[in-house]
């Protein structure tokens, strides 16, 4: 009977590790080379926080007409009105001071991308829309897509694009390793709700 205990401790001391490698190989891969939606048109395109590498593409996919509305997640304090901001302000504040019924802006709660689902599934569900256009970071669009998937709608169909960033190999370290991380948040706070 020991003997079965023992076999069964030396397995897992085996697999655990392998397990945990595959694991790690495998979500690194989906971090670092992301499935890239084909743009098509949408009721909505959503810039996800922070704006600086996102929102351009966001913005450009919104003029160009392949949305109907644009989404601005916002992490800094709203701005009041357009006469307040001058024009080397951000583009964010920019455009969320605009005055354009078109544009959305909000600032997430909890400050977090699940925050963001949140808030884009109630305008969603509001404003009746049935496809939208997620635009993040390459980094973060595995987990973006992952968590966008388990929040919005069964009706409403999700494209996730990334804006290219430019990372040093230190950049892609901190990232990969913060995404590690986020993503298994992110599997136990979608399952819970």
């Amino acid at each position: 009977m020991r003997r079965v205990g023992i076999r069964y401790a030396r397995a897992a001391l085996i697999l655990l590790p392998a397990m945990l490698l595959a694991y790690a190989v495998i979500v690194s891969v989906l971090i670092a080379f992301p499935r890239q939606s084909a743009v098509r048109s949408s009721d909505a395109v959503v810039s996800l926080g922070p704006a600086s590498d996102r929102l351009p593409l966001a913005q450009q996919l919104f003029e160009s007409g392949r949305a109907d509305s644009l989404v601005i997640s916002w992490a800094g304090p709203m701005p009041r009105d357009a006469e307040e901001n001058a024009p080397d302000e951000p583009l964010d504040q920019r455009l969320c001071s605009s005055g354009d019924p078109r544009i959305y802006c909000f600032v997430p709660s909890p400050s977090d991308t699940l925050g963001e689902a949140t808030r884009v599934r109630q305008l969603a569900v509001e404003e009746g829309w049935k496809s939208i256009t997620v635009v993040t970071s390459r980094y973060h669009a595995f987990r973006a897509e992952f968590i966008f998937a388990r929040v919005m709608p069964q009706d409403v169909e999700v494209q996730v694009v990334h804006a290219e960033t430019e990372l040093g190999v230190r950049g892609w370290l901190y990232h990969l390793a913060y995404e590690h991380v986020a993503f298994i948040k992110a599997v136990f706070e979608t399952a819970l709700r």
